[in-house]
């Protein structure tokens, strides 16, 4: 039998090696190819009334960008370096009329950012209302620019949780009057200013909704909601959470078309939670007393993926997730920092916390 040739036999042997690196399965929002994450993130503290741009590598602080007298109260990301920003504000912008199917009106106050934001007087009884503005930031994160994007959402009208698709076509909110409870979900098409409602009430009470997510998409909106806990005789009542998938392509009643997805025992006060990008699978935060983690769920039917995460530590609690655009890396805003965590091979970076002490805040990139 003839000797094969020494290239031949290295040949076969790349070739064998190509065909086991094309069957390794790859993480969930991965090519196959690691993922850079962004440069740069977005902090917000609405208790703080601060709003800042950190280096993702570092964690250092890029910039401080003030907005116009008023309130941030939420952040979503948006499209190459945009984000969409709930502002609350107290009679200092002229509100428009409630939303229909006509074409949206610019803002009648004219959008100027101040160098310090002044807290503004709350009147209470609707005096407040909610905006939607964008912010433009610099491939290096150091430079910022603001422009109206959805006009005062309506007389009186205050958003409690807000949600923006990354291209900005819709927008989902929790009307709440200027601090009551919410019994409604809205979804804004922010081109045509039309708005489909599903009423957030169980047993005549309103649901307490407390995170929403999209999908990559802009059809599917993932809702989490505080589960009340039965109290006990010497026993620690801790409220649990339930998350819900709602199609809004179809037409809006109540949150009884929502699928119920998974229940969680216990949960943070504020379940957090993350839409992949292509829609295959959510992130939540769970807490268990002192273990606050992580976890992978399938958005088909709830049933644990993975943990990607957990910490132990006494009297914190997660406060925030956020996925990058391709869904290869989360960030993890915690009371006592944050991780950013490379979804491709499960390592997480601690930063430093953006703010002094224990203080809670969103976080976006």
């Amino acid at each position: 039998m003839a000797k094969r040739h020494p290239a031949y036999r290295r040949g076969a042997w790349a070739l064998r090696l190509l065909i086991a690196a094309a069957l390794v399965p790859v993480s969930c929002g991965s090519s196959g190819t690691p993922q850079a994450p962004p440069t740069y993130y977005v902090v917000n503290s609405p208790e703080m009334r601060f709003l800042g741009v950190y280096a993702a590598a570092s964690g250092r602080r890029l910039g401080s960008p003030a907005t116009s007298p008023g309130t941030v109260e939420g952040i979503n990301p948006g499209e190459d370096g945009t984000f969409y920003l709930s502002l609350r504000t107290e009679k200092a912008v002229t509100s428009s009329p409630t939303p229909t199917t006509a074409d949206p009106q610019p803002l009648r106050t004219p959008f100027a950012p101040q160098p310090t934001p002044q807290p503004s007087p709350s009147s209470g009884g609707g005096s407040c209302a909610t905006s939607v503005i964008r912010m433009n930031v610099s491939a290096d994160g150091t430079r910022q620019t603001f422009e109206p994007f959805v006009p005062v959402l309506g007389e009186g009208e205050h958003a409690s949780v807000t949600a923006v698709t990354r291209d900005g076509a819709r927008l989902a909110y929790l009307p709440d009057g200027c601090g009551g409870p919410a019994r409604a979900l809205t979804v804004l098409d922010t081109a045509t200013r039309r708005v489909t409602t599903w009423a957030a009430e169980r047993d005549n009470r309103p649901l307490q909704i407390r995170s929403l997510a999209w999908d990559g998409e802009g059809d599917t909106l993932a809702i989490s909601a505080v589960v009340p806990c039965e109290p006990e005789p010497g026993r620690l009542c801790l409220p649990g959470a339930e998350v819900l998938v709602l199609d809004t392509r179809h037409h809006g009643d109540d949150l009884d078309d929502a699928r119920l997805l998974r229940r969680l025992e216990r949960s943070p006060a504020s379940t957090p939670i993350a839409y992949s990008h292509d829609g295959k699978a959510l992130f939540l935060a769970t807490s268990d007393q002192d273990r606050h983690a992580v976890i992978q769920i399938s958005a088909a039917d709830g049933s644990l993926v993975q943990e990607v995460f957990s910490h132990d530590a006494p009297n914190q609690h997660i406060a925030a997730l956020a996925l990058d655009s391709s869904s290869s890396h989360l960030l993890v805003a915690a009371t006592w920092g944050t991780e950013r965590l490379d979804l491709s091979d499960g390592q997480a970076h601690r930063l430093p916390p953006p703010l002094e002490g224990r203080q809670t805040f969103q976080i976006a990139w």
